[in-house]
């Protein structure tokens, strides 16, 4: 074993001047189906994506977490939840798309 590892240190720091990626706030899933609805239409393959929101419902970002093929997606906790900490949301929405269209729930979905 060597004497001479250091541990590496990693800092995070909050940026104190907010500014919101929507101020209206999100109160149910029709809202967000709307908000959602013009950034994820243009993608040809499944993405997933976490809205970060602050304690009102306001969306403070959204992070494209995974970006699939037609039909699949991987995603990891770990990415899920990474852009929410160092957002510092209050809560966080998962939003994915279906470039086929059919809105159903597949069950990989459910």
């Amino acid at each position: 074993m060597e004497k001479n590892k250091e541990l590496e240190v990693v800092r995070v720091k909050m940026i104190t001047d907010k500014k919101l990626y929507s101020e209206y706030p999100l109160t149910s899933p029709e809202a967000v189906c709307k908000f959602v609805s013009k950034e994820l239409a243009d993608y040809d393959r499944e993405v997933m994506c976490v809205l970060n929101c602050s304690t009102k419902g306001q969306v403070l970002n959204m992070n494209v977490v995974s970006m699939g093929t037609i039909d699949a997606c991987l995603v990891t906790g770990r990415e899920l939840f990474k852009s929410a900490i160092l957002s510092n949301a209050a809560s966080v929405i998962l939003v994915h798309n279906h470039p086929s269209g059919d809105y159903h729930p597949s069950r990989e979905d459910r």
